[in-house]
């Protein structure tokens, strides 16, 4: 069956749910009308008995597995020799009035038929099946029974109505394949979006963190005349963004750790950081994150020095000073050095940063990332 993947698995179920119901009912009406109402010629019908319920085993099973177009064609040719031989199967008043079980195995074949086959196949089993039930009646009475004839004709109706149904499902497989589709197509557009404005984020602050910051500088006249450092800081601001142009690499945290603090604007205390290799975008926004803290500290703590301190399970850096402290609820949306330099940044690679600071008590910077 075509169509989505709701409307294959409804066609699946659809197959085996009518294929084990025409089984069993099937069974249940041969073994009883063969006990109940027993034919003129006991050996006949039960050798016929057995041979289509050898036959609907071996049916079952084959179309439990996959669909069959020849299986089906077989079996609605069995029951149509079954139908021409009901004056050997069933006694005489039985093919005159449709009380025989021949019947009531069609009855739930032509049912059946109509979940796992086309529309044109079931018509036209329907049909043969109609067919050769009269003309079995005819054969084993002499003519057609007034009684005989709306029984068989009532199929008809059966079929439709089965067929109706299973369309029915059909339909509600279809449309839940087409919400599915729906919410996968939003679903798709809302993570590019998303993607999207993490990495403009992400080039919003390493924009921040280096070109902007030192043309900063620069701008506010905190530099001077000619001073050899500025040269110094453009090019590692510029070494800052090819690395994140190039491939991403595993990294050793300690080695962009050790940069980070050997360029410092504030004095940095440290014990050597353990080496921790990290995806280079997780190494990358740590430093950038360690980075804008010291500068931080640099421009508004009021100290001569800063501290930095790693551990490595559960990875956690921490960047603390004893300044003036702030209070993070004040500061004003325009700023965005802690929110999109550090707190935002850090969640763009599965991290969290987290700023504790109270004015006169210093500022804490802690920064995680639970990979590690």
């Amino acid at each position: 069956m075509d169509g989505g993947p709701a409307e294959r698995e409804l066609g699946v179920l659809a197959r085996r749910y009518s294929v084990l119901t025409r089984a069993v009912v099937a069974t249940g009406c041969m073994v009883l009308g063969l006990i109940v109402v027993p034919g003129p010629r006991p050996l006949p019908a039960v050798a016929v008995m057995v041979l289509l319920l050898a036959w609907i085993a071996g049916y079952t099973a084959r179309l439990l597995r996959s669909p069959s177009p020849w299986f089906v064609a077989c079996d609605v040719a069995l029951l149509c020799l079954a139908a021409l031989g009901q004056r050997w199967t069933v006694p005489e008043s039985a093919a005159a009035d449709g009380t025989g079980w021949i019947l009531a195995v069609m009855t739930i074949t032509v049912v059946a038929l109509q979940w796992h086959t086309p529309v044109w196949a079931g018509v036209a089993a329907l049909v043969l099946l109609v067919v050769a039930y009269l003309a079995g009646g005819w054969i084993a009475v002499g003519s057609v029974d007034a009684r005989q004839l709306p029984m068989a004709l009532w199929l008809i109706p059966q079929g439709a109505l089965s067929r109706g149904c299973y369309l029915v499902l059909v339909s509600a497989g279809r449309r839940s394949d087409a919400l599915l589709a729906q919410r996968e197509r939003h679903r798709r557009t809302l993570a590019v979006s998303a993607a999207r404005r993490a990495d403009e984020r992400e080039q919003q602050a390493l924009l921040h963190d280096t070109v902007g910051a030192t043309l900063l500088m620069v701008g506010l006249g905190t530099v001077p005349g000619r001073r050899s450092w500025l040269a110094d800081q453009a090019g590692r601001d510029l070494l800052v963004l090819r690395r994140r142009a190039a491939p991403a690499t595993p990294t050793d945290l300690a080695d962009l750790l050790a940069a980070e603090v050997s360029h410092s604007p504030v004095p940095v205390r440290h014990a050597t950081p353990p080496r921790v290799v990290l995806p280079a975008p997780v190494a990358e926004a740590i430093a950038g994150s360690v980075r804008e803290a010291l500068r931080n500290v640099a421009r508004h703590a009021g100290v001569d020095h800063a501290t930095l301190s790693v551990v490595s399970d559960p990875l956690r850096v921490d960047i603390l000073d004893a300044g003036r402290g702030f209070d993070p609820d004040r500061v004003p949306g325009h700023r965005r050095g802690v929110a999109a330099s550090i707190v935002a940044r850090m969640a763009t690679v599965g991290g969290r940063a987290t700023v504790r600071s109270a004015p006169g008590q210093g500022t804490l910077v802690r920064l995680e990332w639970p990979g590690v």
